[in-house]
């Protein structure tokens, strides 16, 4: 019986891929003929590790929503086999804990896309952002501190939201059990748009955000890191730009 590796984050990381509302449906039939559709990053990664994938991502969700599925699965598992990989995603983002409707969907672990502008906004707001990025630092020291009761955790960034001063405080260092694999994802991807002009945020609906290749490419470097531990830093990786 293959052991699991458990998967954690947002849309860098759901193998459950959904169409934005606005999408065209030319765009659909082109992001559809990507082979990364069915064939993605953390599915490469549990071939190439031969794994059983326990995929707990979701589109759109919260570090604490990760930190949430990552509890459930402590208290009802045995972990000292186990494989982690844990994105941290987007720190202001909120797990509300509470069901809402969004076109006849229950909505669990982000908030709805239906809900207005005005009131994410006043959310974000209620905050500042020092505290949302403790959200991170918090949880890169909680990941590491508990470690070694996996066979391995290894640690990526979505995005940019770590001051460089913020993160000297604390020890991202490679153990044992513990990879903190530095750069975000939302860097790779930013750089694959050929067209710097154009908010990514609008276009970008292909499979965690990623080219084909790059898929290939990140499954091939975060089994290098669960294998050997190696030190890695995706801004130094040589992935495919300019190819979107």
């Amino acid at each position: 019986m293959k052991d699991d590796i458990i998967i954690f984050g947002d849309s860098f990381a759901s193998n459950k891929h959904n169409f934005a509302q606005n999408v065209s449906e030319a765009k659909k039939k082109e992001i559809s003929a990507f082979s990364s559709i069915t064939n993605n990053w953390t599915k490469q990664l549990t071939s190439i590790l031969e794994l059983n994938e326990v995929n707990y991502a979701e589109e759109g969700s919260s570090i604490d929503y990760s930190l949430s599925k990552l509890y459930e699965y402590i208290s009802s598992n045995q972990c000292s086999n186990k494989t982690v990989i844990f994105l941290l995603s987007n720190p202001v983002r909120k797990y509300l804990g509470t069901k809402y409707k969004n076109n006849g969907f229950t909505v669990k672990h982000k908030i709805p896309t239906d809900l207005s502008n005005e009131f994410v906004e006043w959310l974000v707001d209620t905050e500042p952002f020092s505290i949302a990025q403790s959200r991170e630092i918090n949880t890169i020291c909680m990941l590491k501190n508990i470690a070694p009761k996996f066979k391995r955790v290894v640690l990526i960034n979505c995005f940019e939201t770590i001051d460089d001063e913020l993160i000297e405080f604390i020890d991202t260092s490679n153990t044992e059990h513990f990879s903190y694999i530095q750069g975000a994802l939302v860097t790779v991807s930013k750089e694959e748009v050929i067209d710097s002009t154009v908010d990514h945020g609008d276009i970008d609906n292909r499979p965690n955000h990623l080219s084909d290749e790059n898929h290939a490419i990140l499954a091939n470097i975060i089994a290098d890191v669960v294998i050997n531990n190696t030190s890695v830093d995706l801004q130094e990786i040589e992935f495919v730009n300019d190819c979107y």
